[in-house]
């Protein structure tokens, strides 16, 4: 059988492809530095750290403006376009903190042994920020990152760009993987190189299994989404694509579940891969290779063992059942005092001591069981229901605009499962996750929009060209005379 020839790119196809501009090439690489910086550093969301992340997200901004002048082509209300998924969540954001800053939930008390804090319920319909200033750097480091994972919706021009910056985003959840079973096999009490005291439940560079399963998860989705991309590019002829490379990092990263301590992020591991299996036998029946049909006999087994780890690890979680729920009360009395606009950023660790009751006693917790928790005490009912709006507003505008395809659906998979997912823990409390999250979410997005249009079409209007009776353009009938028509 004669195999097809690729299709013979011109120069101008070849150009959009494979060269970046300069402000796509300062998108990559910052994207890149957050990436790995965040997901290696035990320290990601300390003040220091969330210092630099705002300088350099802070500087960033001027990239939107050298888009606008490199761009090869013509981008129609460049500054609109950026307002709804840049300027108005921020606004909204700095309202908030701003209304915070109005009603200090903490006052201090100079006594003999030392300071010492009492905290007030908030006034009725006005923010409460428990500590302003101390907050301010981790608050404003946090909304850059979210300003400059925004870029991604706006700047890549091709395809090839995000296929790219996925690409190593995968090869260092993979690089991450290999480290954190390196230290799970041979009982490492903490990261090397890391002066804290034993972790128990820590994976990689991450302080606990629940963070590690979100970013399992989120990563695991998106390699196989590309491995689909890539057999498609390859035309499906398995032993010539990368496609191998991208199942065996999904593969890798699933078998973490065996390994970790949390049920529940183990539970969600295997019932995530479980979807996949089902994704890929489902793929692997259109094709007739012989390959693909032994390829389908081992997913069947990896389907089966998946379903069944994922169904002892969920029966398991209950023996932690007692301690959840008085850690859930107490999150949910702290809402209660502040159900509005919530207690600000990092409140749980600060009231604890005030709401504590005695099973939680001689015990520290750091953050609240569940990131849905943790979010209705740090920002209230209303900042929860601006988040989940704005996030659903981009969901469906995409699906009304009929923009389906099989990376960004399986991203959405994944980001979807990790939503679910803070309904039981917290995994967003680690920045590598929460920017894992917003890079991925633009990232299909803008895939989507590239994928459904020409490269010279996704920022310009389509009317292109208009009636003769509204065009107004000069043509020469003769080198002194220019006629308008």
């Amino acid at each position: 059988m004669e195999e097809k020839q690729a299709p013979i790119l011109n120069i101008r196809d070849l150009e959009l492809r494979d060269n970046f501009t300069a402000s796509e090439m300062i998108c990559f690489g910052i994207t890149i530095l957050f990436l790995v910086a965040l997901s290696w550093l035990t320290n990601a969301r300390s003040t220091l750290i969330l210092g630099y992340v705002l300088i350099i997200s802070t500087a960033s901004m001027a990239n939107l403006k050298i888009h606008q002048i490199v761009h090869p082509f013509i981008i129609d209300q460049f500054w609109r376009k950026v307002s709804y998924p840049l300027i108005i969540p921020i606004c909204l954001l700095l309202v908030f903190y701003i209304n915070g800053d109005y009603s200090n939930a903490s006052t201090s008390m100079i006594l003999e042994e030392g300071n010492s804090y009492t905290y007030s319920t908030p006034k009725p319909f006005i923010g409460n920020n428990i500590d302003v200033i101390n907050n301010s750097i981790s608050f404003l480091g946090l909304v850059s990152l979210f300003c400059f994972s925004t870029q991604l919706l706006l700047i890549p021009k091709s395809l090839y760009f995000i296929n790219k910056l996925l690409h190593w985003g995968c090869t260092n959840a993979l690089i991450l993987t290999g480290i954190g079973l390196f230290y799970k096999f041979l009982n490492f009490q903490a990261p090397m190189f890391v002066k804290t005291e034993s972790h128990y439940n820590f994976f990689a560079h991450f302080a606990n299994d629940e963070q590690w399963g979100a970013f399992a998860i989120l990563w695991m989705f998106t390699s196989y989404g590309l491995a689909i991309i890539e057999l498609k590019k390859a035309e499906f002829k398995f032993s010539k694509s990368i496609a191998r490379y991208f199942f065996m990092i999904a593969l890798l990263l699933a078998s973490t579940a065996l390994v970790l301590k949390s049920d529940i992020s183990a539970a969600f591991i295997a019932f995530s891969y479980a979807i996949l299996c089902i994704k890929k036998i489902r793929f692997f029946k259109m094709l007739n290779q012989p390959i693909f049909k032994r390829l389908k006999n081992y997913t069947y087994f990896l389907l089966g063992t998946s379903i069944s780890y994922g169904i002892y690890r969920t029966f398991k979680a209950n023996s932690e059942l007692e301690t959840i729920q008085a850690l859930k009360a107490t999150s949910f009395h702290m809402f209660q005092d502040s159900p509005i606009f919530g207690w600000g950023l990092d409140a749980f660790q600060k009231l604890m001591p005030y709401y504590s009751n005695s099973k939680l006693l001689d015990k520290y917790y750091e953050t609240a069981p569940t990131g849905i928790l943790s979010a209705l005490i740090e920002f209230g009912s209303l900042g929860v229901l601006l988040m989940a709006g704005y996030l659903t507003y981009l969901l469906l505008r995409n699906f009304f605009l009929k923009r389906e395809n099989s990376l960004s659906n399986n991203i959405f998979t994944g980001l979807m499962i990790v939503i679910i997912l803070i309904f039981f823990e917290n995994p967003f409390y680690n920045t590598a996750v929460l920017f894992s999250f917003w890079v991925l979410l633009f990232c299909a997005l803008r895939w989507a929009k590239l994928i459904h249009n020409p490269s010279d079409q996704v920022d310009t209007k389509l009317n292109l060209v208009i009636k003769d009776y509204l065009r107004r353009v000069p043509f020469v009938l003769n080198p002194k005379k220019d006629v308008y028509k």
